[in-house]
């Protein structure tokens, strides 16, 4: 399932409609890569992929609605077909309607993360070290691993806000409410009842001839049900985790849990499990097995220290949760570092080394809800260990390579990606030399040659170079548009081209020249000389082109020329044997060639002067070398004229006529 064709109308900078066709000549949907000047709506087109696909808030589109229609309410309309006949529509008006099954496609796509930017790459870099804060920290991680973390880092935020804001503020008052508690009830003497056993005593049977008791034989057996039991463990643990975990120093919590421990036995020796394993061993023989339903003193603690036991059982379950966080993390981390390894191995060939160790990356320590421990790679280049913070020693291209196989390592781990296989890069490559980013070409066509790729660049020399790359590798795989600005007397607006022969060098430099981009303009008028020159005179030099040229555009002049001379010779001829002829004949064969002489110089000359075609080929050397040539390399030495341009735009339609009829 891929994108066939995206309609966009009135959304970001995109005023009016416009159109892409993914389809090929084949009618198959292709690979995209899209040039884009700044400012030509290369974002927007992003933008709209990105929303369109991932998003079903409705308010989304209408904040980026395009400012110029919405002063004229037009509508805002946003169109995608899919190859298979399904289609994904917005109306501004109508909403959305799409088919069940592409809105389950494009949930899958928003659990991983498959729209990349140069952005994306770099936010990686803040996973490595404790400058982040842990809220950009977590965040990193929601778009990096999507779904797949979304839901539990979502409880933690909540946790960990509900938390700071609900809790932390008391806690120093727990001291105060345990000295309340024990004046109020006496930590010392608090389970006196409970020792002594007065209500709930045993009562064995009776001999009443001897009138004793007849033990191990009971009528009735009171015993403390084993949830009774957890709920004293339960008040136990808590404050003992009050105690241990959030740095409070109270004599009287001391004393209480003390207190606990000690009567912990006497609940131990009266549970449900302790007579039931007595019965069991015939140690003990019960009439009437009866429950201990409540005990008050647990009920008064529970009661008293309500908030203290609540704000325990958040924390202890925030523990659990950190634990499965960290757990999966790790897993995810140990899972891709071999992934990593291997493109870095394969690819870049930078002779680095990657591994990871566990780590417990999110903490809830209650003293410090900010705490947290970045993500740390073993990495070693050229076999020497690095210090764990290897964005500190990497250079730029580096680490970016480092980032991108980190990236595309979770995308092919943890995409659950089945019929829509959409990945979309956004000037994705900028920190990237010229042949890193050929490789990251590779990579995207041997690790992704089954989904649709939509690449999107401002950087000419680089769309240029990806053109060649496809062309030869996987020609059929890809489609190639061109965006520019375009204006008129009160906005600016994209001009969109989809690459092709029909669409060629002059008639960019037109466009160019209408839109006032007179650099551009300049641009496309060299290449348009260059790719002339390539066509038809094959040579490596601009003046021998020229030379060339010339005399092919020439080659009936000289050609008469050649004539001309042709009867200088014959006349020249008759002066063999010159020595044997009279005197008189002599001179009258000089008359003669002196005649042919002036003559053929003199049609020579005419045809030079007259016929022969020069003036062409020196105006375009001038304009190349003064005009198209600066402009085209930013050389603010030489000022640029419109007229000029103007004047090269026509001289070169003229050249290209006359190349056009020698050939």
């Amino acid at each position: 399932m891929k994108i066939a064709k995206l309609k966009v109308q009135n959304f970001k900078a995109f005023y009016g409609k416009y159109e892409f066709d993914f389809l090929g000549k084949d009618g198959k949907a292709k690979n995209l890569l899209i040039y884009g000047e700044n400012g030509s709506g290369k974002s927007s087109l992003y933008w709209t992929l990105h929303h369109a696909l991932t998003t079903t808030d409705l308010t989304i589109f209408k904040k980026y609605k395009n400012i110029f229609a919405e002063n004229e309410d037009k509508p805002l309309h946003i169109e995608m077909d899919f190859d298979n006949g399904k289609k994904f529509v917005y109306d501004e008006v109508t909403g959305i309607t799409v088919d069940p099954d592409v809105r389950e496609e494009f949930g899958r796509l928003t659990k991983i993360k498959t729209f990349l930017t140069y952005e994306s790459i770099f936010l990686i870099n803040e996973l490595f070290t404790r400058e982040t804060s842990v809220e950009r920290f977590v965040f990193i991680l929601k778009k990096l691993y999507g779904e797949s973390l979304g839901e539990q880092l979502n409880e933690y935020i909540r946790l960990r806000k509900d938390f700071k804001q609900k809790y932390l503020k008391r806690v120093c008052d727990y001291k105060e409410l345990f000295k309340a508690f024990d004046k109020k009830h006496n930590i010392a003497e608090y389970w006196k009842d409970v020792y002594n056993d007065l209500v709930y005593e045993n009562i064995p049977k009776w001999d009443k001839e001897e009138n004793k008791p007849l033990y191990p034989f009971y009528e009735t057996v009171y015993y403390y049900p084993d949830e009774t039991i957890s709920q004293l463990e339960n008040i136990k643990s808590s404050l003992e985790l009050l105690q241990s975990d959030f740095d409070i120093e109270s004599q009287e919590l001391d004393e209480l849990i003390s207190s606990i421990n000690d009567i912990q036995k006497n609940f131990e020796e009266k549970s449900e499990s302790h007579y039931r394993e007595l019965i069991d061993n015939e140690k003990i023989f019960v009439t009437d097995f009866e429950a201990i339903e409540t005990v008050d003193e647990l009920v008064t603690l529970e009661t008293y220290f309500e908030d203290i036991f609540e704000m325990i059982s958040v924390y202890k379950s925030a523990k659990e949760l950190i634990e499965s966080i960290n757990n999966e993390i790790n897993q995810k981390i140990y899972d891709q570092v071999a992934f990593i390894g291997n493109v870095l191995k394969n690819n870049f060939k930078n002779s680095i080394e990657v591994e990871a160790e566990r780590i417990d990356y999110l903490e809830f320590d209650p003293m410090n809800l900010d705490k947290f421990n970045p993500i740390r790679f073993n990495i070693k280049m050229s076999r020497v260990d690095l210090p764990h913070r290897h964005t500190k020693f990497l250079n730029e291209a580096r680490i970016s390579s480092v980032n991108f196989a980190f990236y595309i390592s979770i995308i092919k781990s943890y995409a659950e990606l089945k019929e829509l296989k959409l990945l979309i890069l956004d000037d994705l490559l900028i920190s990237l030399d010229m042949s890193n980013r050929d490789i990251v070409l590779n990579i995207l066509q041997e690790y992704f040659a089954d989904f649709q790729i939509i690449f999107l660049t401002h950087d000419r020399a680089f769309y240029e170079k990806s053109k060649q790359i496809f062309d030869y590798k996987a020609k059929d795989a890809w489609k190639y548009f061109e965006m520019y600005v375009d204006r008129d007397e009160s906005m600016e607006f994209p001009y969109i081209k989809e690459y092709g022969q029909e669409y060629g060098n002059i008639e960019r430099a037109k466009e160019h020249f209408n839109n006032k981009d007179y650099p551009a303009c300049a641009n496309y008028l060299r290449k348009e000389v260059e790719q002339l020159f390539d066509k038809f005179l094959e040579l490596d030099h601009l003046d021998a082109k020229i030379y060339l040229a010339k005399l092919k555009e020439n080659s009936h002049t000289v050609m008469d020329i050649s004539k001309e001379l042709k009867k200088l010779l014959r006349v020249l001829k008759k002066f063999e044997h010159c020595e044997r002829m009279p005197q008189d004949i002599q001179a009258q064969k000089c008359k003669e060639f002196s005649d042919q002489v002036i003559a053929s110089i003199e049609k020579i000359t005419e045809y030079i002067e007259d016929k022969m075609h020069f003036e062409e080929f020196e105006d375009v050397k001038l304009i190349l070398k003064s005009i198209l040539h600066p402009q085209s390399h930013s050389d603010i030495t030489k000022p640029l004229y419109k007229k000029e341009l103007e004047d090269a735009i026509k001289l070169m339609e003229e050249f290209k006529r006359i190349l056009d009829d020698v050939d």
